[in-house]
């Protein structure tokens, strides 16, 4: 099977529950406060392996206890850590995060070591044979466009997760094979005005040049849109889920996807196997810990 190698961040969440988000200036009380293992990076590779059964990680950790329990928890759930450096001149990153009654979010991310972290230090014992490499934005840019023209270079398949959205070098677009955004991201990367609605972002995808091969937009309730090269742009619609946390389904949606790629499937496929993974996500309180099983996702699949 081909293997399924993830760069990005890793961070300890820490998550408070409250009513309403706060407005600018002001205070409101939480409801709970729980700390839950998460980056988009671990998180995204904890989907994949859930899924295929293993995963490699690039990314670094401070020498903190954060990055201590982060470490053990990925090990712990068939992710494999040999390319995760511990970097004691810093400290592990940390999302401050809050849920408001409505499952919705609001996220600051401090990245610590996520700032300093490496692929290139790793990439040598990593890439052997048809590799599916997966990235997001909050490690440094620089880094993961190395990584990506490294994997190409070598026949592999690179998905990008372009969030927190920011420029991207051309050289980077040139060796990503696949884009997954939200709507934010998608509006940002054709610098349109923004767009959420299904038939808005076929309209768009239609009249405007993507820079990318294939990208798909997901759009949470109303599922995604598939934009595959030389063929008309498809919506596949989502899935009722009573939200308790949205938190990393996003990243749910782009791990499974990954290893959905990494297990033969059509793009059109891993992505609606990968939006079912992300539907049973946002069931769950926390990033990593909502992170389906392979057989809840078949089971949810066939209801």
């Amino acid at each position: 099977m081909t293997s399924i190698l993830v760069f990005g961040s890793i961070n300890m969440d820490i998550v408070t529950a409250c009513e309403r988000h706060p407005r600018v200036g002001e205070t409101v009380l939480g409801n709970s406060v729980a700390f839950y293992p998460g980056g988009k990076g671990a998180n995204q590779a904890i989907a994949a392996a859930r899924c295929a059964g293993k995963s490699f990680l690039l990314g670094g950790v401070g020498g903190d206890e954060f990055g201590r329990q982060m470490v053990a928890y990925l090990r712990d759930n068939d992710v494999d850590t040999k390319g995760v450096a511990i970097d004691r001149g810093t400290s592990t990153g940390v999302a401050i995060i809050t849920v408001d009654a409505h499952g919705d979010n609001a996220i600051v991310v401090t990245r610590g070591a996520n700032a300093r972290a490496k692929a290139s230090a790793h990439l040598t014992g990593a890439i052997k044979g048809a590799v599916i490499a997966l990235a997001q934005l909050e490690s440094p840019i620089g880094e993961i466009t190395a990584f990506f023209t490294r994997v190409k270079a070598n026949g592999g398949t690179t998905i990008l997760n372009p969030s927190p959205f920011q420029a991207l070098p051309q050289e980077l677009l040139q060796n990503t094979s696949i884009a997954i955004l939200n709507a934010h991201e998608f509006s940002e990367l054709t610098g349109g005005p923004a767009a959420d609605q299904p038939q808005e972002i076929i309209a768009r995808l239609e009249s405007a040049e993507l820079p990318l091969p294939h990208c798909v937009v997901t759009l949470g309730p109303e599922g995604f849109v598939l934009a595959e090269q030389s063929r008309a742009p498809i919506h596949i619609r989502g899935h009722k889920a009573e939200a308790l946390d949205t938190t990393g389904a996003g990243d749910c949606f782009a791990g499974w996807f990954a290893a959905e790629l990494a297990a033969g499937r059509s793009l059109a496929e891993a992505a609606r196997r990968a939006n079912a993974a992300a539907a049973i996500s946002v069931t769950r309180a926390g990033a990593g810990p909502s992170m389906p099983t392979k057989a809840e996702v078949e089971n949810f699949l066939q209801r």
